[in-house]
């Protein structure tokens, strides 16, 4: 426990201690953010928060850790790419098919090499374990959505370090508790790492993790939830893993695959940003970015209590139950935000046209009859 602690202490006093000549050398440098249509933010913001948390990990794993095991050893690999990737991206940018490469290259090593894999279902659809060629292939692609969906929610403040946080809490204390020092020490490292960010992070940033951070906590996240999800045979067992594993990651996982279904649905290619995420709509509906990430939380830790009491219960019914309420939560969500854009509307026609035009103003068919250049664009 001690090395444990240590390293985690470690790793908030570099990144507490170099973050601030970071912001320096980035507003010099002009390496900020820039402001764009998708920007929840008003002004232009240093976005290398990652890179203090690379430092971090790297240095405070490699002083504190007992033993260099495989997997310690290839997570620092796989981080490093991810890390220069992710770096490189946030100065000149990159296509989403280079990003999506180099995640790949670091998550194979990270297979093949540490033995990162997923080689049980646990019953889930009628599937235990699973032949050596289809663990790697479903690993690749867990881990890969699991990455791209930290990246694609770090859109507003606290929100996707403080997911890695919660994430990274649960899977710590887990392996802790069942003698798994190695993947603990990853995980409180990487709590040390993250409690010094976000006193940057939290409104208003003064800096952002950028895709250097993004992509970072993304793998480490993954590689600690594959890791939970095959070492069920301790003294500690979760009959229903690989429901408990997605519960945690509730938020990036569904918002993922669900702005991605609309984006295909629409004919536009998946990696096309737009303003469709979960946080995108809480914040048009006029959240700040501190209650926006409360409540995202708010919901991860209902799904993590509601997936850990449903041990016992057939596992395809858990399944369904949690895409269920994960659809239902988004629906809601999209459903006020609705809403609130044709409350907008109709405030907008009453204080430009008068009370008698806001009459007309029809919410069934979410248009107003008025002539088409008098309509307004919702």
């Amino acid at each position: 426990m001690y090395l444990i602690i240590a390293s985690s202490l470690t790793a908030f006093g570099i990144v507490f201690y170099i973050i601030p000549t970071i912001i320096r050398i980035a507003s010099e440098k002009n390496l900020c953010d820039e402001l764009n249509h998708r920007s929840s933010h008003k002004k232009r913001t240093p976005s290398l928060g990652g890179l203090a948390i690379f430092i971090a990990l790297t240095l405070s794993i490699f002083f504190w850790t007992a033993e260099i095991s495989l997997l310690i050893r290839y997570l620092l690999f796989g981080s490093l790419i991810v890390t220069m990737m992710g770096l490189k991206d946030d100065i000149v940018t990159l296509s989403p098919s280079t990003k999506i490469a180099g995640q790949m290259v670091a998550i194979i090593v990270l297979i093949h090499f540490a033995g990162v894999s997923i080689d049980s279902f646990f019953g889930l659809f009628g599937i235990n374990e699973l032949p050596v060629y289809l663990s790697y292939a479903f690993t690749l692609l867990f881990m890969l959505t699991i990455v791209n969906g930290f990246n694609l929610i770090d859109g507003i403040d606290g929100l996707a370090a403080s997911i890695a946080l919660l994430a990274a809490s649960f899977f710590g204390s887990w392996f802790y508790w069942v003698g798994q020092e190695g993947e603990a020490l990853i995980a409180f490292t990487l709590i040390g790492a993250l409690l010094a960010f976000l006193l940057y992070n939290i409104t208003p940033a003064k800096i952002f993790l950028g895709d250097t951070g993004s992509l970072l906590i993304g793998l480490v996240v993954s590689i600690l939830c594959v890791q939970f999800w095959g070492h069920q045979t301790n003294p500690i067992i979760f009959d229903n893993a690989p429901i408990v594993a997605c519960s945690v990651l509730i938020i990036p996982l569904f918002d993922t695959v669900r702005v991605f279904y609309i984006r295909i649905v629409k004919g536009k290619s998946p990696f096309r940003p737009d303003r469709s995420h979960l946080h995108h709509m809480l914040i048009d509906m006029g959240f700040t970015h501190m209650r926006a990430t409360g409540v995202l939380i708010a919901v991860s830790l209902f799904f993590i209590i509601t997936a850990c009491l449903m041990q016992g219960i057939m596992i395809e019914v858990q399944m369904l139950l949690l895409s269920g309420l994960a659809i239902v939560f988004s629906r809601l969500i999209y459903q006020l935000k609705k809403n609130y854009d044709l409350d907008m509307a109709e405030q907008l026609l009453s204080e430009k046209y008068g009370a008698s035009q806001k009459k007309s103003f029809s919410r069934k068919h979410h248009v107003s009859p008025l002539p088409p250049k008098q309509k307004i664009r919702l």
